[in-house]
C-alpha cells in the first residue's frame, strides 16, 4: 500500500510541476508581449515625434485653387491651417505648391 501512496504522491508532485512550469511559460510569455508591444509604442511615439518635427512646412490651398507653401519665418505661418505639410521647400514645390511671397 505504501508503494501505491508513494506512486501516487510522485505522479500527484510531477503533475504540479509539469503544471507550476506551464504557468511559469505563460507568465514569460506574457511578459515578453507586453515588452514586445511597449517597445513598439516606443518606436511609434519616436517616429511620430521625429516626422512632427520634421513637418515644418504647411501647404495650403487658396480659394483660387493656388497651392502655396508657408514656413515658419512666413508673415502667415502661424494663421495657415496646412492641407498637406512637407519637410523640405523640394518637396513642398514637387507636390506643385509655390513659396509664400510674405
Amino acid at each position: 500500500m505504501t508503494d501505491d501512496f508513494d506512486k501516487k504522491k510522485k505522479q500527484q508532485d510531477e503533475k504540479e510541476k509539469a503544471e507550476q512550469a506551464a504557468i511559469e511559460r505563460a507568465e514569460q510569455a506574457e511578459k515578453e508581449k507586453s515588452a514586445q508591444a511597449a517597445r513598439e509604442k516606443a518606436e511609434q511615439a519616436a517616429k511620430e515625434n521625429s516626422e512632427r518635427s520634421c513637418l515644418k512646412i504647411k501647404g495650403n490651398i487658396s480659394s483660387s485653387g493656388e497651392k502655396i507653401f508657408h514656413v515658419p519665418s512666413g508673415d502667415f505661418y502661424d494663421i495657415t491651417e496646412p492641407e498637406d505639410t512637407f519637410c523640405t521647400k523640394s518637396a513642398a514645390r514637387a507636390a506643385g505648391y509655390r513659396e509664400s511671397k510674405r
